[in-house]
């Protein structure tokens, strides 16, 4: 499956057009290679809510590590600006519509889902809570040094497919 037709999907469901590779909803833009290209066996989402961007870091990364996975950018479609904090709206919406657009790509079976995040906490909580079934490999950024070699600039920290399971004493914890 192409993810330009995927784009194209959400498109109609939310209202929009694909055009350049780009895809502009009220409350995400999403940005994929330009050309039709077949979702590769890994697929890196770069979701970049944050002030600055982290798109060019994670690309190094990806490079420095010989990762070559289809690259899919979602940002804010206002640019590097906060949310509108008082319209928890907002915050449902993008999550609704990077949600739909995740799960379209994992439905499609890439081997792996990576996530690089630079968004607000409840931003992070909400997606990480609705994409636990996609099990996406979740990444880090490494700011412990400041001359970080771009192999070791970010760091896997969770893969929801193994590491949340819980054992039974939490399970325990849990279910009381």
């Amino acid at each position: 499956m192409e993810i330009l037709a995927i784009m194209s999907a959400i498109a109609s469901i939310f209202g929009g057009a694909v055009k350049a590779g780009e895809l502009t909803l009220k409350y995400v833009k999403f940005k994929a290679p330009k050309k039709k290209e077949v979702l590769k066996d890994e697929v890196a989402f770069i979701i970049d809510f944050g002030t600055f961007s982290i798109e060019e870091s994670v690309k190094r990364y990806l490079k420095a590590n010989r990762m070559d996975p289809t690259i899919v950018v979602c940002t804010n479609p206002n640019g590097f600006v906060h949310l509108e904090l008082e319209d928890s709206d907002v915050w449902q919406r993008a999550v609704e519509q990077i949600y739909v657009l995740i799960s379209e790509v994992a439905s499609a079976a890439p081997k792996k889902i990576h996530i690089f995040m630079n968004a607000p906490v409840a931003l992070t909580f909400a997606l990480g809570y609705v994409l636990r079934p996609c099990a996406p490999y979740v990444y880090q950024f490494n700011n412990a040094k400041t001359n970080t070699a771009d192999s070791k600039l970010y760091s896997l920290v969770l893969h929801a497919n193994d590491s949340l399971k819980g054992d039974a004493r939490t399970r325990s914890l849990v279910a009381s």
